[in-house]
Parts: C-alpha cells; sequence; structure tokens
C-alpha cells in the first residue's frame, strides 16, 4: 500500500526519518535527506517535521556530511523549512544551523552542480532565516556570514 504525507507524519514515520538521516550508510543517508527536502515543499509536511525534532539531525549533516549530494538535499530542505515559520528559525539558531549555512556558503563550487547547488540553497536558507528574526540577523555576522 502506498502511504502518502499526512499517513507518514500521523503514523510515526519521522521519528525513522531521524534515525536514517543518522546512519553511516551514506546511500541511506543520502535517500532520507531527498525524502526530506521532498516533504518540505509542503507547508503542514514542514510542521511535521519541525514537531519530530529532524532540524538537528538535518543541520548535523549540513556540518558533517562529504557528501555534495547531501549537502544539497540538507540545504534545500533548511531553506524550506525556515521560510514560513519562526519556531523553525528559533530551531535552527538554536542548532548551529546558520554557522553551518555559513560553512556551506564557503564550499567551492565548481567541484560540482549538488555542490554549487548547496550553497545556492544555503543563501537562500539564510536569507529566510533572517526574516522578522533579529537574533538570526544578528548571529550570522558573529560566525563568520560577513566579513
Amino acid at each position: 500500500k502506498e502511504c502518502n504525507d499526512e499517513e507518514l507524519a500521523s503514523k510515526g514515520g519521522m521519528p525513522m526519518i531521524g534515525v536514517l538521516l543518522g546512519t553511516s550508510n551514506d546511500e541511506v543517508t543520502c535517500d532520507a535527506a531527498a525524502t526530506v527536502g521532498n516533504l518540505t515543499e509542503r507547508p503542514a509536511m514542514r510542521e511535521a517535521i519541525l514537531r519530530a525534532n529532524l532540524i538537528g539531525p538535518l543541520v548535523k549533516l549540513l556540518g558533517m556530511s562529504e557528501s555534495s549530494e547531501v549537502l544539497r538535499y540538507v540545504a534545500g530542505s533548511l531553506q524550506n523549512l525556515v521560510l514560513d515559520s519562526g519556531a523553525a528559525r528559533d530551531a535552527v539558531r538554536e542548532a548551529d544551523g546558520i554557522k553551518a549555512l555559513v560553512q556551506t556558503l564557503k564550499l567551492d563550487s565548481s567541484v560540482d552542480d549538488a555542490t554549487a547547488d548547496a550553497i545556492k540553497f544555503a543563501a537562500g536558507a539564510l536569507q529566510n532565516l533572517m526574516i522578522d528574526n533579529p537574533a538570526n540577523r544578528d548571529t550570522i555576522p558573529k560566525v563568520g556570514g560577513i566579513e
């Protein structure tokens, strides 16, 4: 049986995605990050991701993963998550996500298309993080975002 997004959220699927984000298998991690990226395209799913505390694992991946594909999906997910949620903006800051996004901006965009996308999505996430959030605007220069 096919599972829709609402079923995934209501039947406890989000914590399992969190587990998969933390696995040492790069392919599984990439698939989990891509799943989150797809889910963040819908406002109701962004709220479910926030409630499932997946921002921390996403930020951790952004700071640690060496996979440009994972970085692309994670940065895109964070960009979407903070688009319309003050709570998500605060959660990203509290998880040191602003620093991880700033570090992503410093990657070499000529490496491959996925890295270039990750940089673009990180810039978008930082822009969204500043919306109606003075604490985030103050944090960006403190973590090297403005030199």
